[in-house]
């Protein structure tokens, strides 16, 4: 699942092949979505009172607060997970992954993590490559206080996903998540991401907005299961998701 745009263009954010002529990532017809449900009304934003807001967070700048947030890459069966706790198998594979709070002395952890991705995971999360991150989004990426919150999914001392939060003025959240390539489909993704929902609902959020590129039509197509009564909105690349429920 992910979230957010710049209403500036940033050089860092530039993606290849961005939209051309209403295009979703290189897709001819929106139809081809197929699983993504009605997309009719991309100018519908939801209940949310500005999604334009939630577009001008950069996913390597500091705006606001909200240097880290960028996209979604995986969310894998995240309307079957039953259980929000901090340790359990993950998939079928019977792995045992912790479900953790980041904390400051993870930034090894986190530069060795990103370093480790894809390229094309990497782009699907910060819509750029992040081989060499700044010391200061690696900060953003760990910072948990009343705005911000950033959990792990944490195998031993290896890290394998990372999902953020960033809380803005009203009821409304933004995320992003990001797991390691190897550990994709296992559900990882999700447990992440229902962790992070449950923290936030408790600390009052109630809508939830995420930024996807467009190409990633997986994740989407599992976004509109997961959360069926959500707007996306097509721009510059990626799609903006807003909905009104948070689980």
């Amino acid at each position: 699942m992910g979230t957010q745009l710049a209403a500036h263009q940033d050089p860092a954010r530039t993606m290849p092949g961005e939209l051309e002529n209403g295009d979703l990532g290189g897709l001819e017809n929106i139809a081809d979505l197929g699983s993504l449900g009605d997309l009719e009304d991309f100018t519908d934003v939801g209940t949310l009172e500005n999604v334009g807001d939630l577009g001008s967070v950069g996913g390597l700048e500091d705006v606001g607060g909200r240097e880290g947030i960028g996209g979604v890459t995986t969310l894998e069966n995240i309307g079957d997970l039953r259980s929000i706790g901090g340790r359990e198998s993950a998939g079928d594979l019977g792995e045992v992954i912790e479900i953790r709070p980041a904390r400051m002395d993870d930034e090894e952890r986190i530069r060795c993590f990103l370093a480790g991705l894809s390229t094309r995971t990497q782009t699907q999360r910060f819509f750029t490559g992040v081989n060499r991150p700044s010391a200061s989004m690696v900060r953003a990426l760990l910072t948990v206080d009343e705005r911000r919150d950033a959990l792990l999914a944490v195998r031993g001392e290896l890290l394998v996903g990372h999902a953020m939060s960033y809380r803005g003025e009203g009821t409304d959240i933004e995320i992003a998540v990001v797991v390691g390539d190897e550990w994709q489909g296992r559900g990882v993704g999700a447990r992440l991401v229902r962790r992070l929902l449950h923290r936030a609902s408790v600390g009052g959020a109630r809508t939830l907005g995420m930024d996807v590129l467009g190409d990633n039509r997986k994740v989407l197509a599992m976004i509109r299961r997961a959360w069926p009564e959500a707007t996306m909105k097509v721009s510059s690349g990626t799609v903006q998701v807003a909905a009104t429920t948070l689980l």
